[in-house]
């Protein structure tokens, strides 16, 4: 399935389970699990994905994921994620 956006992502992997366990989106807090993204889920057909990190409207411009993990990874490309403080 091709997502829509966002939200669409959220509710799809959301929606999945393997071996009796909840989906969610990808959280990247190393680099190690940011490599595994690009070569495994980002093509020459495909350069984005939907990670599981959302600006926390709570907090102002500061970022949180999905499942409550830390945000503490920092090598970001460029603008990436837009307005990070």
């Amino acid at each position: 399935m091709t997502a829509a956006n966002w939200d669409v992502a959220k509710a799809t992997a959301e929606g999945m389970t393997h071996n009796g366990v909840s989906g969610h989106l990808a959280t990247l807090t190393s680099e190690t699990e940011d490599q595994f993204i690009v070569a495994n889920f980002l093509t020459a057909v495909s350069t984005s994905a939907y990670i599981g990190g959302f600006r926390n409207g709570t907090s102002g411009n500061s970022w949180s994921w999905v499942t409550g993990e830390t945000w503490d990874y920092t090598k970001w490309s460029p603008g990436h994620p837009p307005d990070l403080p």
